[in-house]
C-alpha cells in the first residue's frame, strides 16, 4: 500500500522550498540535489517558481510520471538518482 503525499513546493530568495501545517514546516529548503530535479521537472510548467502541486510516495503509483533512487556512494554520501 502507498501512502500518497502532496506538498506546494515554489521559489523562494532563488530556492526551491515548501510548507507543511501539519508538522510546523514553513518555507523549508530541499536538500541533497532536489532543488537540480525539480528545476528539470517544471521546466515546461509556466510560473512553477509561484507554486505547483508535487504528489510523492515511497513507491511507484498509478500515473507516476518520474522516480528517484535514494543511492550512497563509497564515502557514504547520500543523494538522490533522478530517473524518468
Amino acid at each position: 500500500m502507498n501512502a500518497i503525499n502532496v506538498i506546494s513546493p515554489y521559489r523562494h530568495h532563488g530556492m526551491w522550498v515548501f510548507d507543511d501545517a501539519r508538522v510546523g514546516l514553513v518555507q523549508e529548503p530541499f536538500v541533497s540535489g532536489a532543488d537540480t530535479w525539480i528545476d528539470r521537472v517544471v521546466a515546461g510548467i509556466p510560473n512553477a517558481e509561484n507554486g505547483f502541486t508535487l504528489i510523492f510516495s515511497s513507491g511507484p503509483f498509478p500515473g507516476h510520471q518520474y522516480r528517484l533512487d535514494w543511492r550512497q556512494t563509497a564515502k557514504l554520501q547520500l543523494f538522490y538518482l533522478f530517473c524518468t
